[in-house]
């Protein structure tokens, strides 16, 4: 069944209002929180004062909603779709997102549309939809017309949850990485900044590492011009240890021989910490 989103729920643009109206009232989803995932990041929200929304009741967000980035500097961030999974109470959105809402629920599931609405497809096809040249933006009316697929229900439903399990799962694999990566940075900060074994080897405790490695810690600290560092090693500049060499300069057509090599650029070495 192909149907447009006007005719699965309503959609509704959040509250406009200025700067000075933050403080205490209502919590609020900005687009920013749009950017983690599938779902809205609703956790450690700014509040707006309860003055600052006329007719609040009917911005109010609940499990199901889905959330459209309505304007964005970027015509890849227009568009951009998460849904509100919890939230607390009396929760709003600000005016630079649309909400969509299903009310025919004998017919699509949110947890698919949300799926469906952030998949590739749908992202080329919201990105085209935008208008403007400094700022993109979607108006409810382009986005009532957007026409999906939907399935059975129970088809949905088993789809959902596949992708669900999915997404957990890579979900709890970027979690235990953040550990391990604490963890790396806490070892190599005690044994090569703080030198714990040294000092530990140095008032006569245990190291608090295996034999093998604490073998290789000496067992009294020596003041050098970077401060104390263990006895026998030394500080040498990275010239020393290394060789430098610049990159290419790349232009930006392809070369006249028909031959390339891969290349690694900014992007690249910034993409992962």
């Amino acid at each position: 069944m192909r149907i447009r989103l006007d005719k699965l729920g309503d959609l509704k643009n959040g509250a406009n209002f200025s700067l000075g109206a933050y403080g205490t009232g209502f919590p609020i989803v900005n687009v920013k929180q749009l950017y983690s995932g599938r779902y809205v990041t609703t956790d450690s929200l700014l509040k707006v004062y309860a003055s600052a929304i006329p007719n609040p009741k009917s911005l109010f967000l609940i499990r199901g909603d889905i959330l459209f980035a309505r304007s964005s500097v970027k015509a890849s961030g227009a568009g951009q779709v998460a849904m509100i999974d919890a939230c607390p109470a009396d929760t709003v959105f600000s005016g630079f997102i649309i909400r969509f809402r299903i009310s025919a629920v004998d017919k699509a599931l949110p947890e698919y549309l949300n799926y469906v609405l952030r998949s590739p497809e749908y992202r080329e096809v919201l990105t085209r939809m935008g208008t403007g040249t400094t700022i993109i933006n979607l108006s409810q009316t382009v986005l009532g017309g957007l026409e999906v697929d939907l399935p059975c229900l129970s088809e949905q439903r088993t789809i959902a949850a596949i992708l669900g399990a999915l997404d957990d799962k890579i979900e709890l694999n970027r979690q235990m990485n953040e550990t391990l990566e604490a963890m790396a940075r806490a070892l190599f900060k005690s044994w090569f900044v703080d030198f714990d074994p040294v000092r530990a080897k140095a008032e006569g405790r245990g190291p608090g590492v295996p034999k093998p490695i604490a073998d290789l810690f000496p067992a009294r600290l020596v003041d050098s011009e970077l401060g104390e560092i263990p006895e026998g090693w030394s500080e040498k500049p990275l010239d020393e240890m290394a060789r430098f060499v610049n990159g290419l300069a790349l232009q930006k057509y392809p070369p006249s021989d028909g031959k390339s090599l891969p290349v690694i650029k900014i992007a690249q070495v910034t993409e992962h910490r």
